[in-house]
């Protein structure tokens, strides 16, 4: 790993789900984590670079995907885990190219129970294939595709599906795949996935109980098809004209209800609807040969369960010469009734013709005389808007004459007050006329298209009634842009919005704004509404509980949902190796920067307590490096997923991907299982280590109270330590051995100090201190010195302080000096009692396999204390203990000159 790598920041960018070599590399290239994620996170996500916690980043990357619509699939999240399907939610499609409209429309197919149970329950006998011709066997493969699809939206736990299978099997008449790149009309689209659907449904219908497939298909069994009472029904097209004696001519034939294109410019679906009903034939050939003026007018039978407008929006401009988008308003109601376009209800139409007519001529007198105004002269600008311009123009022309006393930009005459005034009120009056006629027309309209309305209010004009179910959206021009979805949740009775994989809840305002048209790029151009009985008490069935007989799950082959089921299998395993991967990867990270510090401190000769660091430290220091690297990465895999190496056998996907990553790596350790030799030898360095470390930490205690001059509190402190002490030679016990020592010298200061001062009783008190405190030394030279010196301090009483030096005294410091000649002395003060510091360092518990920075560990703390130590007052007493031991105790003028420099001098009282 580089070192110019900050280990934190590769973890950081790592956790995010971006790949382990990804964002080394990047970080490499980059140097900075900002920079490295402006490459590694797309460009419609870039405003949330600046966040540095890793959660906000992750939260604020979903949430911005959330919010520009992106599509998952584009992108490839690389972690698996945000592609796991959301409970409740519905399941995407993925752009597969220029497929959004097909994927819309699958969407709306999924949300009619009739026509997903249809699929669901398809059957085929793969031995009949045979006697099928390719477009037969495509589309039987169609429909099987649609169904895994559909399974797959209702078992499948991925957010979005790729729907490319089903687009590959799907053929026209004559059995050439369709490119839907190349098709660009929904509605031929549309027609044609549905032929081929209602193809194979009715040829395996036919073929259950023949050995052979008819030439025609029977039409008698259109009925009882779901596609054909979804997507098809009978209309009539009658043509009537004259031939020139007067004879009426009328002509009638049959079509199949397919689909229907309405004008953008009739503004209204029902206009739009009753327009393409009514078309004029202006060079009709009469079977006489004559040439007239014809009117053709369609009526169905009856109208399929689903109706599909096709709002053309999309024009050819010949002065532009190229294809425009026209985005004008076009309205459309939420629930529609289709009886007045039926042919049994023609005698109501006839009945009502010449009223419909009038009401219709008049609307668009209106209208023309409302387009008049709202695009004056085909400027596309309404002349209100030219008034008000033009008076504002005036104002400006006015103030500037007025500031400069000059003439305006426009080298136009001055004025005078009166004219501009003038000019004023008179395109004023002008534009308040003019709105006052815009308002009389626009309510006129809303008058005459109520009593259109009234016309049909009829209850026998009320029968078919059809819910508006998807509204399919283009946004952009006409040879670029985006296509999504509004479907209607017919089970949760609200809308969502579908856009390939992206999907999620809207409101009514929100669709409504986004489909109408007149401002912005958006506009529907494809209305789909369903007949109310098909979707009226037709549950969704998405319950998936086992008890429950009628849903769609229990309706699903069981060759399809076990290949479902394996397919989700296959993900989760995925998405477990994908976590396996990232935890390995944190882990590795976290190793290669602790084995570079491991290394770094080794090769560090200023460093002092090395093995104090943390415990594979103290196994390094110790020849042990095989162990120090495998206690190193168990401290990394606890920290990371808080399990011990020990137990990760039980992860078994987890265990073989970090045994992969590490134990064929150099600087790993060569197993991720310890023989039994090394797991007692771990033991037993263990040990070893949380001894060296409480007595570490005891010394640290013992070297700050010897700071302070504290002597009762180191004494009791070096006392506990000893009696605990199970190996003498540990190295952190020479703090207590010379500790003692230094209390000792120094206790033999503080009494000559009292001495000197003629304060005899404190001197007492020292000196039985001092005999209790060498009573423990084990030293001869050194308790020579210390006995010495109290003689030299006796002898002083006697010469220089008789009056002071009675009979009490002499039995006092005779008893002493005693106690020091045989090392046997009584206590002064209770080395049981420990203050509450001292009693947590002995009750701290050692967790050794935590990882611990230099800074953090007593190895720190240990040397800031110690060069403390070297710089207080205590520091010169500590230097006469070891040149007592370099000089075998002949250092009394030395210790003199310290007490000098400590202000403590002998006092010749004559």
């Amino acid at each position: 790993m580089s070192h110019n790598i900050d280990p934190k920041v590769l973890q950081e960018i790592v956790e995010m789900g971006i790949p382990h070599e990804h964002a080394v590399r990047a970080l490499k290239l980059y140097k900075t984590k900002e920079k490295a994620l402006e490459e590694l996170i797309p460009s419609q996500i870039k405003s949330f670079q600046t966040k540095t916690s890793i959660d906000d980043l992750a939260q604020a990357i979903q949430n911005s995907l959330n919010e520009v619509d992106i599509d998952y699939a584009v992108y490839d999240i690389a972690n698996p885990e945000t592609l796991l399907r959301f409970e409740n939610l519905p399941v995407g499609l993925k752009n597969i190219g220029n497929t959004c409209y097909f994927n819309s429309l699958v969407q709306t197919y999924f949300n009619i129970p009739k026509f997903v149970k249809e699929i669901l329950s398809f059957r085929a006998d793969p031995k009949k294939n045979t006697i099928l011709s390719p477009v037969q066997l495509a589309s039987i493969r169609l429909i099987q595709e649609l169904q895994f699809l559909f399974a797959s939206m209702i078992l499948g736990n991925k957010k979005y599906i790729d729907p490319g299978n089903v687009l590959d099997c799907l053929v026209d008449d004559s059995g050439n795949k369709i490119v839907i790149g190349e098709q660009k009309d929904v509605g031929e689209f549309n027609m044609n996935l549905v032929a081929r659907i209602e193809e194979g449904l009715k040829i395996v219908t036919q073929i259950e109980n023949i050995d052979e497939i008819p030439e025609v298909l029977d039409e008698s069994k259109l009925e009882s098809n779901i596609v054909s009472q979804l997507f098809y029904a009978k209309q009539h097209e009658f043509v009537t004209a004259k031939e020139p004696d007067g004879e009426n001519l009328t002509f009638n034939n049959t079509t199949i209800f397919g689909q229907l294109s309405l004008d953008v410019d009739q503004k209204e679906l029902y206009r739009a609807w009753d327009n393409a009903y009514r078309n004029y034939i202006e060079e009709f050939t009469t079977p006489s040969g004559h040439k007239t003026f014809a009117l053709q007018e369609i009526w169905p039978e009856k109208l399929p369960g689903i109706l599909l407008f096709q709002i053309q929006r999309v024009r050819y401009d010949p002065k532009a010469k190229q294809s425009v988008k026209i985005n004008s308003p076009f309205v459309f109601p939420l629930q529609l009734y289709g009886d007045r376009f039926i042919l049994k209800n023609k005698h109501i139409y006839l009945k009502i013709k010449d009223k419909l007519f009038g009401i219709k001529s008049e609307i668009e007198k209106l209208e023309s005389q409302l387009k008049a105004i709202e695009n004056y002269q085909g400027s596309g600008i309404s002349i209100i808007d030219i008034l008000d311009s033009t008076n504002a123009f005036m104002d400006n022309q006015e103030y500037s004459i007025i500031a400069s006393n000059e003439e305006s930009q426009f080298d136009l005459p001055k004025s005078t007050d009166s004219q501009w005034l003038a000019t004023s009120e008179i395109l004023d009056y002008y534009k308040d006329v003019i709105k006052k006629q815009r308002n009389q027309i626009m309510n006129q309209i809303i008058q005459l298209e109520q009593e259109l309305e009234q016309l049909h209010d009829k209850p026998e004009l009320k029968m078919y009634e059809y819910k508006l179910h998807t509204i399919l959206v283009h946004e952009g021009r006409a040879e670029t842009g985006h296509y999504y979805a509004y479907i209607f949740d017919i089970e949760e009775k609200i809308w969502k919005k579908y856009s390939d994989t992206f999907i999620k809840v809207v409101t009514l305002e929100e669709v409504m704004a986004n489909s109408v048209g007149g401002s912005g790029e958006a506009s529907a151009y494809c209305l789909i509404y369903i007949y109310k009985p098909f979707i009226e008490n037709q549950g969704v069935f998405k319950d998936l509980t086992e008890n429950k007989l009628e849903n769609y799950a229990s309706i699903i082959p069981n060759d399809v949902k076990t290949k479902v089921l394996e397919d989700n299998q296959k993900f989760l395993d995925e998405i477990d190796r994908f976590k396996a991967k990232q935890i390995t990867d944190r882990i590795k990270v976290l190793y290669d920067n602790r084995f570079s510090m491991l290394i770094n401190w080794t090769s560090d000769s200023e460093l002092n307590e090395k093995p104090l660091i943390n415990f594979p430290m103290f196994l390094r220091c110790s020849r042990n490096d095989s162990l120090a690297r495998w206690v190193l990465l168990n401290t990394c895999i606890k920290e990371t997923i808080s399990k011990d190496l020990k137990k990760l056998t039980q992860d078994l996907l987890l265990y073989e991907t970090i045994d992969n990553n590490f134990c064929h790596y150099s600087f790993g350790p060569k197993s991720l299982d310890l023989t039994d030799f090394e797991e007692r030898a771990l033991d037993d360095l263990a040990l070893k280590f949380k001894y060296k470390y409480f007595n570490a930490k005891i010394s640290i205690y013992i070297l700050e109270k010897l700071t302070s001059e504290d002597l009762i509190s180191a004494f009791q402190a070096i006392m506990h330590q000893l009696e605990r002490a199970f190996d003498l030679n540990e190295e952190y016990l020479a703090t207590a051995f010379e500790g003692r020592k230094v209390i000792a010298l120094r206790m033999s200061s503080f009494i000559n100090g009292c001495v000197y001062d003629k304060d005899i009783i404190q001197s007492i008190v020292w000196a039985k201190h001092l005999a209790f405190v060498t009573s423990t030394i084990d030293d001869q030279n050194f308790v020579f010195v210390i006995k010495n010196r109290l003689k030299n301090t006796v002898a002083y009483m006697k010469k220089y302080l008789p009056n002071y030096y009675n009979v009490d005294v002499k039995a006092e410091f005779e008893g002493i000096l005693s106690s020091i000649e045989n090392l046997v002395a009584l206590p002064t003060f209770d080395t049981s009692i420990i203050d509450p510091v001292l009693k947590k360092i002995i009750n701290e518990n050692i967790v050794i396999h935590e990882w611990m920075d230099h800074r953090t560990t007593i190895a720190w703390e240990y040397g800031k204390v110690y060069r403390k130590y070297t710089e207080s007052f205590i520091w010169p007493w500590v230097w006469l203990v070891r040149r007592c031991a370099e000089k075998s105790g002949m250092i009394e003028q030395e210790i003199r000159d310290v007490e000098k420099n400590n202000g403590i001098v002998e006092k010749n009282p004559w």
